[in-house]
């Protein structure tokens, strides 16, 4: 037999009032259930489902901090940020976030320090100027950090130490004319390094020393007039690497000296008045060499002698 609730035996005024609180705790409740959800602000997409936040043009001035906790993808890119100000710290199992577009001009110290979980940070199209030795410690498990365009000229030792797990690093479109010795420490991971696009005179292997698993490195539109012998020597297993459209007017014979995985080389756009033979002869797995656009003279078959394998 089915046995049926009633609510208590009032008086009708205080049945009312007792209807009232009814529906004023169910109200509670479903506040108190949006809240944990998070609140959406406006021109934000928000998806509970698949623990996204998009609020791209969204005119926000500042991080939004009333979102899911249990935040996966964050997108706030195109908007008028200036700082962090330590907001990402709730969002501490967030694996993507997006604040491109802004208008940041410095990162500080230990912003990403809650934010073990990322795996992809682009930060690029703002007005970051330098770099801090602490500015993403943390973030053991990024792989993927994007800061192009935006105005770095200074980058600081260690910068990158905690970001052991690093693939892609992405510096293009900046100021950058020299490296600190140790600005790469801890990228032992790394797989491409995009250093095109800034304002780079010369490299010392040094530089290089880390990048011990490097495959692609792109440095092409800088101003390095010359390679000095071992520049590469430290990177064994590059493949591919771009040096287009600089002011190479001299490469040293010994320049790739120990990266002899090397299978494409770029050198077009340059300055080089010969053919050089002897920098490339060793570079037995080469199958791409492009060195048009430079003021080259006479090619002869001994230009190219011992790559058997060029295209």
């Amino acid at each position: 037999m089915a046995i049926m609730m009633s609510p208590p035996f009032f008086p009708l005024g205080k049945q009312k009032r007792w209807h009232r609180l009814v529906l004023l705790i169910s109200f509670l409740l479903s506040s108190l259930k949006e809240v944990a959800a998070g609140l959406c602000p406006q021109l934000c997409i928000c998806d509970d489902t698949d623990l996204s936040v998009k609020c791209v043009e969204a005119d926000l001035a500042n991080v939004p901090i009333f979102l899911n906790p249990r935040l996966l993808d964050l997108n706030i890119s195109k908007n008028k940020i200036r700082k962090l100000e330590g907001a990402l710290e709730i969002y501490t199992e967030v694996e993507t976030v997006d604040v491109s577009y802004n208008k940041l001009k410095h990162l500080g110290k230990r912003q990403f320090a809650a934010q073990n979980a990322l795996q992809t940070l682009f930060l690029s199209n703002n007005f970051v100027a330098s770099l801090h030795q602490n500015a993403f410690e943390g973030l053991t498990n990024l792989q993927t950090l994007d800061l192009s365009r935006n105005i770095i000229t200074t980058m600081d030792n260690g910068t990158f130490l905690d970001l052991e797990n690093l693939v892609e690093l992405r510096l293009s479109h900046n100021k950058i004319g020299r490296l600190s010795e140790r600005v790469f420490d801890g990228l032992s991971r790394l797989r491409v390094l995009h250093l095109d696009h800034n304002l780079l005179t010369h490299l010392r292997p040094e530089w290089l020393r880390p990048l011990e698993n490097l495959r692609f490195l792109y440095l092409g539109d800088n101003l390095l007039g010359g390679l000095a012998a071992f520049t590469f020597r430290p990177l064994r297993a590059l493949q591919v690497i771009d040096l287009s459209h600089n002011r190479l007017h001299n490469i040293s014979e010994a320049a790739f000296f120990g990266a002899r995985s090397i299978d494409t080389l770029e050198l077009s756009g340059n300055l080089l008045s010969s053919v050089p033979s002897e920098a490339i002869t060793d570079l037995g797995m080469l199958n791409s060499l492009d060195i048009s656009g430079n003021p080259i003279e006479v090619i002869t078959s001994a230009s190219f002698q011992g790559l058997s394998n060029l295209q």
